[in-house]
C-alpha cells in the first residue's frame, strides 16, 4: 500500500490516449443522408429514384479515396456502405411504385373510387 496519489494519477495518464478524431471524405455524409432519404420518399413518385442515384453518385465518388487509406478514413467508409446500402433498398422500392402507379392509371381502377 505505498502507492500514493501521484503514481496513480501518473499510471492514469500515460494509460488513456485517446485517439485523434477521424476525418471523414466531403461527401460520405451527403451519399448517407441521400440514401436514408431515398427510402423515405420512394412512395413519391420520382423523389426515391432521384435521391436514391444521388446517394449513389456521391458514395461513388469517395470510394477511391477511402480504398486509398482504410484505416484513415474507416468511419467515411462505413458510412459510404450504408448510403449505398440505402440507396440499393430505396432505388427497388422507388421502382416498384412507378410501376404500381403506372398500372393504376393505366387501369382505370381509380375511376371506381
Amino acid at each position: 500500500m505505498e502507492d500514493t496519489f501521484e503514481t496513480l494519477d501518473q499510471n492514469v495518464k500515460t494509460e488513456f490516449n485517446p485517439e485523434q478524431k477521424k476525418p471523414l471524405t466531403p461527401n460520405a455524409i451527403k451519399g448517407m443522408v441521400f440514401g436514408i432519404i431515398s427510402i423515405l420518399s420512394s412512395g413519391f413518385v420520382i423523389t426515391g429514384f432521384i435521391f436514391a442515384i444521388m446517394a449513389f453518385s456521391y458514395s461513388s465518388k469517395d470510394m477511391p479515396t477511402v480504398k486509398s487509406d482504410p484505416i484513415k478514413y474507416r468511419s467515411s467508409g462505413s458510412m459510404l456502405k450504408a448510403g449505398r446500402i440505402c440507396a440499393s433498398v430505396g432505388l427497388p422500392i422507388s421502382a416498384l411504385y412507378i410501376l404500381y402507379y403506372i398500372w393504376f392509371f393505366s387501369s382505370g381502377i381509380y375511376t371506381m373510387y
